[in-house]
């Protein structure tokens, strides 16, 4: 259903049909399930959510990975200066609340919602249809977000829109699983014979992810992520010497072993090896 065309303040009797394809997937070896929700949109001014249910009620926060760090949060939001306090509230890589995790793959916005008697439920913005880059006359602001103009393409009307997640119940391994899930392994054919460059392999284990590994000037650079709000082993099994570097590449100490190195909490931390 959506808004009103005459009334903006209600919504409009008549309804839509709206066709949902979901797609549920348990891979061999991986310890969540995947969901691939797909639709095309045909209704105007309005939100589709998808829930998932928690193992718990009366929940107080939740916890949310986005980029280079996580984001503890109560249910409510913060307010002020004319705006009211939406508890809506972004993710990027990951989302914990109640024992249940979300894995994630791009930007999106959730919500902890009670349904009733049942558990609390996360739930997950599949589409935000809206018309109007701003109103003037708004209930939940003083002051207008925006100039009042239509914006057609924001209501994705007659385009196909995806939400891709997973779900998952083991809250130690969360960081790990997100990366398996939003990285597919890229594949080349082999040509035979000695690799042009030096290669690297590294196995990491544990709640600090690698969030980036790139070859530099004679040599190879590691950046890591401890996502947890208590420090961490790395756990990172590595061949070759490797140095700890600030952001600009200076080394900053001696060689170090990467299993054994603890990081801090929410701490980022750059190694690199020399060829």
């Amino acid at each position: 259903v959506g808004i009103d065309a005459t009334d903006r303040s209600r919504r409009a009797d008549e309804t839509t049909l709206q066709l949902v394809d979901t797609l549920l997937e348990l891979r061999a070896g991986e310890p969540f399930v995947r969901v691939d929700v797909t639709l095309t949109n045909h209704v105007r001014d309005h939100r589709l959510r998808v829930l998932i249910p928690t193992l718990g009620s009366g929940l107080t926060g939740s916890t949310s990975v986005g980029q280079y760090g996580a984001t503890a949060r109560g249910r409510d939001a913060e307010g002020g200066w004319g705006e009211f306090p939406l508890p809506t509230f972004p993710a990027t890589r990951s989302i914990t609340a109640g024992g249940v995790g979300v894995l994630l793959d791009k930007l999106v916005e959730y919500e902890i919602v009670d349904c009733g008697d049942g558990p609390d439920q996360i739930a997950l913005t599949a589409l935000r249809s809206v018309g109007m880059m701003s109103v003037n006359v708004h209930p939940l602001r003083d002051e207008p977000a925006g100039s009042q103009f239509e914006v057609p393409g924001a209501q994705y009307l007659g385009r196909r829109t995806r939400l891709a997640f997973a779900i998952d119940l083991d809250g130690e391994r969360i960081v790990q699983h997100a990366d398996q899930f939003r990285f597919t392994p890229v594949t080349a054919p082999g040509r035979g014979g000695e690799p042009p460059v030096p290669g690297v392999a590294l196995r990491t284990e544990g709640r600090v992810a690698l969030e980036s590994l790139r070859r530099v000037p004679g040599g190879v650079e590691a950046r890591f992520v401890n996502y947890a709000d208590t420090p961490q082993p790395l756990r990172v099994a590595a061949e070759g010497t490797w140095v700890p570097t600030d952001l600009t590449g200076a080394a900053v100490g001696g060689p170090v072993d990467p299993w054994s190195l603890e990081v801090g909490a929410g701490r980022i931390i750059t190694l690199r090896r020399e060829f």
